[in-house]
């Protein structure tokens, strides 16, 4: 499911990786089967002044109580809790978190269980 709205893209930020442990970075354009964490891929150069406008998401686990944290330069700047609506779901961000052009975007597990085999998407749109 690709999420459009009607909005202008900036492309689209996609995460994956077989995320175990508490702090392990998704790689970037990673798969589910991916196993890297914490390694050089780990982040995305932002390209265009931009914002994600919604997120889709698909992992190994169920109706777990797992957060992941979005990070603007190693820096967090929002936490989700995306597995209390399923293993798989898409979500509309409420308040714009503006990425300026060559800003690095993150995302990584923090807290709750793992959310295992997992790809995470980010749709962005200019700002």
């Amino acid at each position: 499911m690709e999420p459009s709205y009607g909005r202008p893209t900036a492309g689209v930020m996609t995460f994956g990786g077989n995320i175990q442990r508490i702090g392990g970075y998704f790689p970037v354009n990673g798969t589910a089967a991916s196993i890297l964490e914490n390694v050089y891929g780990t982040y995305a150069v932002v390209g265009v002044t931009s914002y994600p406008f919604a997120v889709t998401w698909d992992t190994a686990s169920g109706m777990a109580n797992t957060t992941l944290q979005l990070l603007r330069n190693e820096q967090p700047i929002a936490e989700f809790e995306f597995l209390m609506e399923g293993a798989s779901g898409t979500r509309n961000f409420q308040t714009p978190i503006v990425f300026a052009p060559g800003n690095l975007f993150q995302l990584r597990y923090v807290s709750g269980m793992p959310p295992g085999q997992s790809v995470v998407s980010f749709y962005m749109t200019p700002a």
